[in-house]
């Protein structure tokens, strides 16, 4: 699916949040909404999903403004894992499957919509079906949300006969530890080219979305400061402007980068700090 944004200017009251915003996203692998806190990256994803439409511009799904699609042939179109969804106490994660899949895991399996992806298995959540979400740890329940959204994409995909479709994502690594955040990102990247899905994620490791993504738009104070393969948007140099801080190669030749400590960030000294 192409999803093209134009002109996007959203605000509450009297704060810009978004300006000027125009973007194009397709199925050319995983893209990565990356900047600072509050530079509008969780609320232009909102935005794309649809979910708020007070705003001025125009979203369009394949040629389709999105205002004038129903909420439920929105729906069809798109899937979204929600940025700190609370686990629900009480629910097994085998109901959660189903809440967010909107069809059984064996109806699913049924509909042979695991064929060629199997997103319970590549992050490990089985054994998470029989468990309460209230006393699943944080990452336990995230690798469980984004695999029952996938599953769902891969769900309506098999009902449909159409491969189009929008997979959004706010903060899904948040609550992993770093193998679990490497392998979340290598499961999305394989199941992002199989189920030819446009996929766009908001992150905020700069280094893993060096590694895993493959088109990126950098944003700050609410406009697009940089867009395009992520090698290019991901420069210190554009970095440094964006952040307003010294991003540098972690060391001589490497593909990582690192940031100036806090304290230089903040131009000042841990002694000038009143205890």
């Amino acid at each position: 699916m192409h999803v093209r944004c134009n002109s996007i200017e959203y605000a509450i009251g009297s704060s810009t949040i978004l300006t000027g915003v125009s973007a194009e996203f397709s199925n050319s692998g995983v893209h990565m909404l990356l900047g600072p806190n509050g530079s509008g990256k969780s609320t232009l994803l909102g935005i794309i999903a649809g979910l708020n439409s007070d705003y001025s511009g125009n979203v369009k799904y394949s040629q389709m403004d999105i205002r004038s699609m129903s909420a439920q042939k929105t729906a069809l179109h798109r899937t979204m894992c929600l940025q700190n969804l609370a686990a629900p106490k009480g629910v097994s994660g085998e109901t959660f499957f189903h809440l967010v899949v909107g069809a059984t895991l064996s109806q699913v399996q049924e509909q042979r919509a695991f064929e060629l992806f199997d997103p319970m298995t590549a992050l490990a959540v089985d054994g998470l079906l029989k468990k309460d979400c209230g006393i699943m740890s944080g990452g336990e329940f995230q690798r469980l949300y984004v695999a029952a959204a996938m599953s769902r994409v891969l769900w309506l995909q098999s009902m449909t006969a159409r491969s189009e479709h929008l997979f959004l994502l706010d903060e899904p690594i948040s609550n992993l530890d770093p193998p679990h955040q490497v392998r979340l990102l290598h499961v999305l990247k394989q199941f992002t080219r199989i189920a030819k899905c446009t996929t766009i994620a908001v992150v905020h490791d700069i280094n893993l979305a060096l590694k895993w993504s493959d088109k990126t738009t950098l944003l700050s104070k609410g406009s697009i400061v940089s867009a395009g393969n992520t090698g290019e948007v991901l420069s210190p140099e554009i970095l440094s402007r964006a952040f307003g801080a010294t991003f540098k190669p972690a060391a001589k030749d490497s593909a990582y980068l690192e940031c100036d400590p806090l304290c230089e960030l903040l131009n000042m000294s841990l002694q000038s700090i009143e205890v």
